[in-house]
């Protein structure tokens, strides 16, 4: 499985063609993005069985735009999913939990996602730098939060896989960097490979 992230991938030129040469490679394909390019960038990709798009979340539309730093980038990650959905792509909510996320607020996000028919869902930490170099186990409120997330995820094996990926090397890549809370200026977009061939479906 091949995860494409880093800053909004979806900014690269080829990003459309690495996909597609990844898929007929054979391997699963997740490119993540926060939505706002999908409907101006999807024809560039094949709605095939072994590609999906992860939108991300960094909670409700409260803290959701604060968290990103624009006004209306909520609303653009709906509309990136219901441009995906109406042109026949699989669609993975990738939703961030900080160490202040309310369980009920993760509750409210999820019926929205489920709403618009996301086939998925993976929960990822946003961590301070610190905290990543210590290592995670130290970050004891965060893990608390993320395995409380994990398990309202629907289907068994959504669950499975975003324990997978927490508990992979791909991790820290999947980590939201925090200061504060909030989130940093994201770095370059990068391709990482879980060793591990997964179907997340």
């Amino acid at each position: 499985m091949v995860w494409i992230g880093g800053s909004e991938p979806l900014l690269h030129p080829e990003i459309g063609g690495l996909a597609r040469r990844i898929v007929d490679a054979g391997r699963h394909v997740f490119v993540t993005t926060d939505g706002a390019l999908l409907r101006r960038r999807i024809h560039e990709f094949r709605p095939v069985s072994r590609l999906f798009l992860s939108v991300q979340f960094h909670g409700s539309e409260e803290l959701h735009d604060p968290r990103t730093g624009r006004d209306g980038s909520f609303h653009d990650a709906l509309d990136g999913i219901r441009t995906a959905k109406l042109s026949g792509f699989l669609v993975c909510a990738q939703i961030t939990v900080y160490p202040g996320t309310e369980i009920a607020e993760l509750r409210k996000l999820r019926e929205i996602l489920m709403a618009r028919d996301v086939d998925g869902f993976v929960v990822c930490a946003a961590y301070d730098s610190q905290s990543i170099e210590r290592g995670r186990s130290e970050n004891v409120a965060i893990e608390g939060k993320l395995r409380e997330a994990q398990a309202q995820i629907p289907g068994r094996g959504w669950r499975w896989f975003s324990r997978l990926l927490q508990e992979s090397p791909l991790a820290e890549r999947l980590a939201v960097p925090a200061a504060n809370g909030e989130p940093d200026r994201p770095g370059p977009s990068e391709a990482q490979t879980c060793e591990e061939s997964v179907e997340a479906s």
